[in-house]
C-alpha cells in the first residue's frame, strides 16, 4: 500500500500479524484537519489539499501564526471600543454630575434668597441684616469711609395691634416698609425688617450728616404717605422714632458697638414720647 512504511504488511512465520510501525498518514491528517492547526490551514485556502505533506505542515504553521495575529488585532480593536465606550460614558456621567451640582447651588441659593426676605414686607429679615451689617462694616473699613445705622421703631404699636387686631397692624407695617425702603435712595442702602415694629436703616459710606438727611427724608415720606393709626398719640397717622449711629470702622472695632449705640439712642428718641430722633434732628422746611 502506498501509504504505509515497507515492511509492515504481511504475515510473519509465526503466523501472528505486525502491528504497523507508523500510524497511516491519512490517520494523521484527519487528527491535525482537526486541530487548530488543522482549522487554521483550512482558513488559509485548505493548504493540506494542495501541497505535499511536509509543505503543508510548514504552510499551515505560518497560516495560523496569521491567524492568531487577526483574533489578537481583532481583540485589541475590540478592547479599545469598549475602553472609549466607558471612558465616553464616565465623561458623560461626570458632565450630568456637575449640572446636577450646580443647579443644587442654584436652587440652594433661590431657597436662602427667598428665606431671608420677608413675603409680608419684602424686606430683608433680621438675619440677612446682620451678614448686610458686617459687609458695610468690612466695606467701611477697606476704604476707610464711615458707616452710618438708624434704628427706627414704629410708635403706638402695641396699641394698635392690640385694639384694631393683627391683620390691620401688618397692614400698617407693609405701607410703614414701604416708605422706609423708598427712603434709601442709593444702591448700597438697605432698610431691613428686624421684627414686629423694628426696623433698621444701612447706610454705607455715609457720615453723620448724610445719615440725617435719609432720615429727614424718611419722615417727609412717612408724613405724604398718611397711615391711619387711631391709637397713635401724636395724632391720627403713623410715626416713627428713630436713632442714628455713625462710626470709622477700624480693626479693633466690630459692628457691633454701632448697633448698640443706635439702640440706645432709639430708646432715647423713644423716652422723648415718639415722633423724635436722637441726635436731635431739625429738618428743613420744605
Amino acid at each position: 500500500m502506498g501509504y504505509l512504511s515497507a515492511g509492515t504488511t504481511g504475515r510473519p512465520r509465526s503466523g501472528r500479524r505486525v502491528c504497523c510501525r507508523f500510524a497511516p498518514v491519512p490517520v494523521m491528517t484527519a487528527v491535525w484537519l482537526l486541530s487548530e492547526a488543522g482549522q487554521a490551514a483550512a482558513f488559509a485556502g485548505g493548504l493540506t489539499a494542495v501541497l505535499p505533506l511536509g509543505l503543508a505542515f510548514t504552510a499551515s504553521g505560518a497560516a495560523y501564526a496569521g491567524w492568531l495575529a487577526y483574533r489578537y488585532a481583532a481583540e485589541r480593536r475590540e478592547l479599545a471600543r469598549r475602553l472609549d465606550a466607558a471612558l465616553h460614558h464616565e465623561a458623560g456621567l461626570a458632565e450630568r454630575l456637575r449640572c446636577a451640582e450646580e443647579e443644587a447651588c442654584r436652587q440652594r441659593g433661590i431657597m436662602e434668597a427667598a428665606a431671608a426676605v420677608e413675603h409680608e414686607t419684602g424686606l430683608p429679615n433680621k438675619r440677612l441684616y446682620a451678614v448686610l451689617l458686617q459687609k458695610a462694616w468690612a466695606y467701611g473699613r477697606r476704604n476707610n469711609v464711615p458707616v452710618s445705622l438708624v434704628a427706627v421703631c414704629m410708635d403706638y404699636y402695641p396699641e394698635l395691634l392690640e385694639t384694631k387686631g393683627s391683620a390691620r397692624a401688618a397692614e400698617c407695617l407693609h405701607k410703614l416698609a414701604r416708605v422706609l425702603g423708598g427712603a434709601c435712595r442709593r444702591p448700597m442702602d438697605v432698610c431691613a425688617h428686624l421684627g414686629g415694629p423694628e426696623f433698621a436703616l444701612i447706610l454705607p459710606d455715609t457720615a453723620a450728616d448724610g445719615a440725617a438727611v435719609v432720615v429727614c427724608r424718611m419722615r417727609y415720606e412717612l408724613e405724604k404717605a398718611g397711615i391711619l393709626n387711631p391709637r397713635s398719640g401724636t395724632g391720627m397717622y403713623v410715626t416713627v422714632s428713630s436713632g442714628t449711629a455713625t462710626a470709622l470702622p477700624m480693626t479693633e472695632h466690630s459692628s457691633e458697638g454701632l448697633e448698640q449705640e443706635a439702640v440706645a439712642r432709639l430708646h432715647a428718641a423713644r423716652q422723648l414720647g415718639g415722633n423724635g430722633s436722637v441726635p436731635g434732628l431739625q429738618c428743613p422746611a420744605r
